[in-house]
């Protein structure tokens, strides 16, 4: 896959700003189809193709999304999925071991089908709206802008194929790593999408988090695609504000989202505190509001529950469906008519409740304007729906609050289980059951060759409800009912390649707590590092049982993250610290470890200076300006490089003001005693 950059200029914040320069952004400026990563949200790509001069068919994989764009824009816009009613699935919360969520899909996909839907009038209504949306635009010579979720666009193609425009339209996807993700949950809608697609020129793919090229090349809808990238960064890097997220691994995320909520309605707000816009005054504000991101409609309820919450303080986003309302509705302790309904995204201006749950319905396009909500997200890798995709899930999460006056707006707090012992499956067995899936996929398929029309017939009805049923745990058999005048069966590449990353997320990325800080610098999120993982860090460290099995661990990323192991560096034998910065970890990896190697390697980088140049070298390396030091932790470290050089002199705290010009301190210490030491000013000329 050949990626292609764009440099945004550095006077832009926003899509529409650019297009406005010239040579600018512009849909119609690029090779077709193709992707587009805009690399961060809240860049208004959307809000651009809807509010450009082009005529532009928006699909969504999300209701909140568009309804939340049909609010701002209004008669601008048509939102087809409103017309359809609930007849569209798109959007719900995507947990694989629920049975009623498995029942429910089951009706949607049958009330969907062409003939039941014509029945009731529904199609022929939605045809009429578009033409009247149509004809209304083109009388004022304005441009056609209309939403659709995934699983209703083949209803728009197929209208204004009939009226002759389809070519006339770009069609963007937005949030198109869902194709991928929902295809595991959602039978055949995905593959339908992705086929009502082909043949299309104006196709554009975008999203802030794209699935990664891993997963891109196994599908050939995408692996040959041009793969555009925006550059915020090159011509202004302030303008990529790298979010902060607070890590903690727990045994129980529902017991840490109880003492968030018990926190906050007891009026223990955490305080932001500031200088006003004079410079002059301190100001303070608290969070008196949190969204919550927990993709289990379930375990919200339990929490409102226990905690008796009404609906003036909590809003509930999920998927609207008839048996989420009930539950929240029951959850709430109200009835049918004192129900407010499933919450909304509140617009600019509009009040939040304190408590926001939100599923994964809302992890993508949903835009919060409050002014001091925290985030808190919760991952359970021992639950499939609660596993939160920290590649494709948390950046959308962290980029959800928009006002600039928010103090948290750019941090979350996230808590995760790692994987139990008993859920962990080895690669090789998880590949063996991919492998079998697929024979007997082919099997089933082939099976059909020599049927008669009848028989075939059934038997495809039978591997639809299997399908749906099953929710493809024996084989990848998908049908497809509108490919043609007769449902087809298939091999659904997507759900196999989606069973790959649901995979990599429970069992690599949530292996263990370190495999989540690796999971996190990976996708470039700045983490904090709590004091226990630290300690966790150090007494495994320290366990290893030799120099060799030491070195070997800050070298290969093996068992700790780059950001664990500058921790561990300044917590360790000075020996150990003085070879990763002097050499680095390639030459390290290459002279296999050994410690006589690299003491070979440091004296011949010195070009066998003296043993007191050598010294020196390395007490200059080892202790940092403008850091504390305990007078007890200089005479060892002092002490460890002596011996590394056979350096014939009495190591004593003192002998650092050879080196450095030095102010004696006090030093806390984790006992909360105080401890002589020395803070280095700076290294003696």
């Amino acid at each position: 896959m050949i990626k292609e950059k764009i440099v945004v200029p550095a006077c832009v914040r926003y899509i529409s700003d650019w297009e406005k320069l010239d040579g600018g952004y512009s849909l119609a400026n690029y090779q077709y189809p193709h992707i587009i990563n805009k690399q961060i949200t809240g860049c208004g790509f959307t809000e651009y193709c809807l509010m450009n001069q082009f005529n532009v068919v928006l699909c969504s994989p999300r209701k909140l999304l568009l309804e939340n764009k049909e609010t701002q824009h209004g008669d601008e816009v048509l939102y087809v999925n409103n017309i359809l009613g609930n007849f569209s699935e798109s959007g719900y919360d995507l947990q694989s071991s629920s049975k009623n969520l498995l029942k429910e899909l089951s009706m949607i996909e049958e009330t969907l089908e062409e003939e039941n839907i014509s029945s009731q009038g529904k199609v022929a209504e939605m045809e009429r709206s578009i033409r009247d949306y149509v004809s209304k635009r083109s009388e004022s010579r304005l441009p056609y802008k209309i939403l659709v979720t995934y699983d209703s666009f083949r209803h728009v193609r197929r209208v204004l194929e009939s009226m002759k425009l389809l070519d006339t339209f770009f069609i963007v996807v937005d949030e198109f790593q869902s194709i991928f993700v929902d295809s595991r949950f959602k039978s055949s809608t995905e593959l339908e999408f992705t086929n009502q697609l082909r043949g299309l020129q104006k196709l554009c793919f975008v999203s802030a988090t794209p699935m990664m090229d891993k997963y891109l090349e196994m599908l050939d809808e995408f692996k040959d695609l041009p793969y555009y990238e925006f550059d915020w960064a090159s011509e202004k890097e302030d303008r990529v504000v790298s979010p902060r997220l607070e890590v903690k691994a727990t045994k129980s995320v529902t017991a840490e989202a109880t003492k968030i909520i018990a926190s906050y309605l007891s009026g223990n707000f955490k305080k932001h505190i500031y200088k006003d816009s004079s410079g002059n005054s301190l100001r303070e504000i608290e969070s008196r509001e949190a969204v919550l991101y927990f993709n289990s409609v379930k375990s919200i309820c339990a929490l409102i529950k226990k905690f008796s919450l009404s609906q003036e303080v909590c809003n509930v986003l999920c998927a609207r469906t008839r048996e989420n309302e009930e539950s929240v509705r029951k959850a709430f302790g109200v009835t049918k008519k004192e129900f407010e309904g499933l919450g909304h995204i509140p617009k600019k201006g509009e009040p939040h409740k304190m408590f926001t749950f939100c599923t994964r319905t809302v992890y993508l396009g949903a835009d919060f304007y409050s002014t001091n909500a925290r985030s808190f997200v919760f991952s359970d890798a021992n639950v499939d729906s609660l596993a939160v995709d920290i590649s494709l899930d948390l950046p959308q999460i962290l980029g959800r609050q928009r006002l600039i006056e928010n103090p948290w707006k750019n941090s979350a707090e996230l808590y995760f289980k790692p994987l139990d012992e008993f859920g962990a499956i080895s690669e090789e067995d998880f590949l063996t059951r991919v492998e079998e899936k697929r024979k007997s996929t082919e099997i089933l398929l082939k099976a059909l060759d020599n049927m008669d029309y009848e028989t075939q017939k059934k038997i495809i009805e039978k591997y639809e409800r299997d399908a749906k049923i099953n929710n493809y745990k024996t084989d990848y058999v998908s049908v497809n009912r509108h490919a043609g005048s007769q449902p087809v069966p298939v091999f659904n590449n997507l759900v196999m390649v989606a069973e790959q990353r649901a995979y990599d997320i429970q069992q690599v990325d949530f292996r263990d707590r370190f495999k989540v800080f690796s999971a996190l610098q990976n996708s470039n999120i700045n983490y904090d590092i709590s004091s226990e993982v630290i300690t966790e860090s150090l007494a495994i460290f320290d366990n290893l049982p030799t120099f060799v099995d030491k070195m070997k661990s800050l070298c290969t990323n093996e068992i700790f993250t780059d950001q664990v192991i500058q921790i561990i560096l300044n917590s360790v034998p000075i020996q150990y610290y003085m070879f990763y910065q002097a050499l680095g970890p390639d030459t390290i990896t290459r002279l296999s470890y050994q410690k006589s190697k690299l003491i070979e390697e440091y004296q011949r980088l010195m070009k066998n200076e003296s043993v007191e140049v050598l010294v020196k070298d390395a007490v200059l390396r080892s202790f940092l300006v403008g850091h504390r030091y305990t007078s007890n932790r200089v005479k060892n470290d002092l002490k460890n490089i002596y011996e590394m050089f056979d350096y014939k002199v009495a190591p004593k705290a003192t002998n650092l003001k050879e080196y450095f010009e030095l102010k004696d301190v006090l030093i806390s210490m984790p006992d909360g005693k105080m401890s002589r030491g020395f803070e280095i000013l700076s290294i003696k000329q």
